[in-house]
């Protein structure tokens, strides 16, 4: 939760600090919230503060407290009830809100301090993010993993949001409010069950229709389990197997099998984030060497062979490659009885597009955070911009004024 000398602070401060976009992300996706957290959404709308005293609170109060390490940003993200435009500075980007948020928009963390709900961070986030990205951090809050201290390692935590609960959210918000539609649409592209960030970033891109680069693999499933019965049980212990994503068959109308795929990470299979409760024979408190890795993956292959079950294998080289795991993509759709990918110039930018933004190095919440700031400042600087022109411009109005009027001035004297 907070530490005792923020909560203090907070105690004594009257002004509220209600804690939003990016920093409500690096907040939900953490471990810092506990597995049965001890505090619910706000039951009364909560007003928000004006710009100065938002900046009075956060100034009075590192918010960054209130944040894990390894998902600390340099910037803490505040909301204020203003028309002014958002700005940034060293410690706070404040962002104006000026649509009215109903009940259970907050959670209560401290006398004061007020962060938005995951859902309402959806929104917030839909105002600077694609679409896909936006898909992406629903797939995230959906998903049962968190990001650990170091901001890489991912393991099972109980999801903090559901479809439900976001749908019922979306439709309790007034229509007109910024990053609704948006929110919606990536709604549609998000899946439940992922099991790591990466695991995310995959299945939205392969949901992702084809004009904006994606797969268009709409019918896709992530960790469905799948009963292990016949000769299949010579290969997987275990009486129910999960493949990362899945067509099941019958999805398209030429679909002959059930389509899969795996990937094959070190980071999060090999070491055990993953393969926790999947079976492998050299399983022991979920972690696995390389040998019993390799072992399990060649039984994983043989007994989905046996269960009817057309397995692709996704490697770290794969994703890395946009050519490759588009290739991979183009083989999913081809065995789900779908056309190939469009061999186009035009489609191959936007799919190597997509690919740069999603599957990129740069981490998920270092790049979430990067796209509020830039937003922010592309807008700051677009209003400067317009200053510097109109400043510009007035004098040379002015001036054509003036040679308006003495030609008038000279002509009716004539």
């Amino acid at each position: 939760m907070t530490t005792p000398h923020a909560t203090h602070q907070l105690a004594t401060n009257p002004a509220t600090m209600c804690v939003g976009h990016a920093s409500a992300a690096a907040f939900w996706l953490s471990d810092h919230w506990p597995e049965q957290p001890s505090w619910a959404p706000v039951a009364e709308p909560v007003l928000l503060p004006s710009p100065s005293d938002a900046r009075q609170a956060a100034a009075q109060v590192d918010a960054r407290l209130i944040m894990p390490p390894g998902v600390r940003g340099v910037r803490t993200h505040v909301l204020a009830d203003g028309k002014a435009h958002n700005s940034l500075d060293d410690v706070v980007v404040l962002h104006n809100w000026q649509s009215s948020l109903p009940a259970g928009s907050f959670v209560r963390l401290a006398p004061g301090l007020y962060m938005a709900t995951p859902a309402l961070t959806v929104v917030m986030a839909a105002q600077y993010l694609s679409v896909p990205e936006v898909a992406e951090l629903i797939t995230a809050l959906y998903a049962r993993y968190c990001i650990g201290a170091d901001g890489r390692q991912a393991r099972r935590a109980t999801p903090v949001l559901t479809p439900d609960e976001l749908e019922r959210y979306l439709d309790s918000l007034d229509p007109s409010t910024p990053g609704l539609k948006k929110a919606r649409q990536a709604m549609k592209l998000a899946r439940v069950g992922a099991e790591s960030p990466k695991e995310a970033a995959i299945s939205v891109v392969m949901v992702t229709s084809q004009p904006l680069g994606g797969g268009g693999l709409d019918k896709l499933e992530l960790n469905r389990a799948f009963v292990v019965d016949g000769r299949s049980r010579a290969f997987i212990s275990t009486r129910t197997v999960r493949f990362d994503g899945c067509v099941p068959t019958g999805s398209y109308s030429r679909q002959k099998a059930t389509v899969a795929y795996d990937f094959d990470s070190v980071t999060y299979h090999a070491r055990g984030y993953s393969a926790l409760g999947s079976g492998a024979p050299g399983e022991k408190d979920g972690l696995l060497d390389e040998r019993d890795y390799i072992n399990h993956d060649s039984r994983r292959r043989s007994g989905a062979d046996e269960m009817g079950v057309d397995l692709v294998t996704l490697t770290t080289d794969d994703v890395a490659d946009p050519r490759q795991f588009f290739a991979k993509v183009d083989q999913l759709r081809r065995k789900c009885g779908l056309t190939g990918l469009r061999p186009t110039r035009e489609a191959w930018l936007r799919r190597r597009r997509l690919h740069d933004t999603m599957l990129s190095s740069l981490r998920f919440m270092l790049r979430l955070e990067e796209r509020f700031e830039r937003a922010i400042q592309v807008s700051s600087h677009k209003r400067s911009v317009g200053r510097a022109a109109a400043t510009k411009v007035r004098p040379k109005l002015c001036r054509a004024r003036i040679l308006v009027c003495e030609f008038w001035s000279r002509d009716v004297a004539a």
